[in-house]
């Protein structure tokens, strides 16, 4: 691994443009930056951009690098206008969080992340099921589709 990747690698856990870089290779253009920068200064932020700005990129990657900083124990759910849709975002964060590279970033996912619950919609990482008991790490619904119950940590609507 040459410097610079090693470099990248070691912020990762912690910087959310890093983690993209390294996870990704997306190297993020200065108003992406400027929005995680916004996001993390404002947790209830809602974010306008027009289409085709990356804003559900930077949002997959930050709920994948989440999950990694709290070892699976959060729960998120990502709500969109269709249950196509949310189970699109739900497989790029699952993709992400079982990929060789997560687990360089956070070496406690070296032994495998897929917990008892494992479907393209709806997961749990191996070792936070005591923490989300009968929720899940992650539930990608349509807004219309959601049932009554889920406790979120993180909500994120997308496309709505």
């Amino acid at each position: 691994m040459n410097e610079y990747r090693a470099f990248v690698r070691a912020l990762a856990a912690t910087d959310d443009v890093a983690f993209a870089e390294y996870i990704s290779d997306h190297v993020y253009p200065p108003h992406l930056e400027e929005m995680v920068g916004f996001l993390h200064e404002h947790p209830r932020a809602l974010v306008l951009e027009p289409r085709g700005h990356a804003k559900t990129t930077v949002l997959t990657h930050a709920i994948a690098r989440l999950i990694g900083e709290r070892r699976g124990k959060v729960k998120v759910g990502i709500l969109t206008e269709a249950d196509g849709d949310a189970v699109k975002r739900s497989i790029a964060i699952r993709r992400m969080v079982m990929s060789p590279a997560f687990a360089d970033v956070f070496p406690w996912a070296c032994g495998g992340v897929a917990g008892e619950h494992w479907t393209e919609g709806e997961w749990t990482v191996a070792g936070a099921e005591g923490y989300v008991e009968k929720d899940s790490t992650l539930l990608a619904s349509s807004l219309m589709g959601i049932k009554p119950g889920p406790r979120f940590d993180v909500l994120v609507l997308d496309d709505l």
